[in-house]
């Protein structure tokens, strides 16, 4: 497993949270399902995400970083344990399609190391094999997850 080298070029960039690349590296990944926090608590913690980086702009102090991930990661964290919404991982089924998913393209693509999928998210750390990115791979686990359990569900759409 490969860490994240603050020595060497790093890509970052920002949508709803902010996303670091860097070449033969190992990533901890979560992805949630659509429903797994409130619309309205999420657009409050984005808010309060934006406000703090812009007073508080990179390279972060420890403790920036430490209050930073109190106030962020571990929330939401947090709010993605408390189990809210559909849940739609906790079923067998469901859970079964995303195992397969993450384990169908492992040693070609990637390799997986640790994960855990929980009733409402999933954690894995990833390590993308040369030539492939964590975009096309973190894409073809939301697709090849989205749609089959969509079907059994009887709902279209993001998860």
């Amino acid at each position: 497993m490969a860490y994240l080298n603050p020595r060497e070029a790093i890509g970052i960039s920002q949508r709803a949270l902010p996303h670091w690349r860097q070449s033969e590296t190992s990533y901890f990944v979560t992805f949630r399902l659509a429903d797994s926090i409130p619309q309205k608590t999420l657009r409050t913690w984005m808010n309060e995400r934006d406000e703090f980086q812009s007073r508080h702009p990179p390279p972060l102090s420890e403790t920036d970083t430490d209050t930073f991930h109190k106030r962020f990661t571990t929330r939401i964290e947090s709010w993605l344990d408390s189990g809210m919404r559909s849940c739609l991982l906790s079923q067998p089924a469901h859970s079964k399609i995303v195992a397969n998913a993450l384990l169908y393209f492992e040693s070609k693509r990637y390799t997986l190391g640790e994960w855990v999928i929980m009733p409402n998210h999933l954690h894995a750390i990833v390590t993308p094999n040369p030539g492939f990115d964590l975009s096309s791979i973190l894409h073809s686990w939301k697709s090849f997850t989205a749609t089959p359990i969509n079907q059994l569900t009887g709902k279209t759409g993001s998860l």
